[in-house]
């Protein structure tokens, strides 16, 4: 599925997929190659560990935090956008 979405243009989408069945690194890797959404894969991590009572563990993870920095504001702001430009697409269609 995420293979398809990307082909679609449908990078954010393709991302959130793998966040949200925790395929982590997945989502880290499209987020590095398209160059988006980086940060949002770092925030959705960080908030997910933190509600498991965990630490970032993954060197990988622990690499792109000292590197990437993550603002709140700025992460929801890029979401909204990324959905207004799949929405803004020729034939997209509205989900309920």
């Amino acid at each position: 599925m995420t293979v398809t979405a990307v082909q679609a243009g449908l990078t954010y989408r393709a991302i959130m997929i793998n966040v949200r069945t925790f395929r982590w690194e997945r989502a880290l890797q499209l987020a590095q190659k398209h160059k988006v959404h980086v940060p949002t894969v770092l925030f959705e991590r960080s908030k997910y560990l933190a509600k498991a009572g965990k630490a970032e563990t993954d060197k990988q993870f622990q690499q792109c935090n000292s590197e990437v920095e993550v603002d709140e504001a700025m992460v929801k702001q890029q979401e909204q956008q990324a959905l207004a430009d799949e929405a803004a697409r020729p034939g997209a269609v509205k989900y309920a």
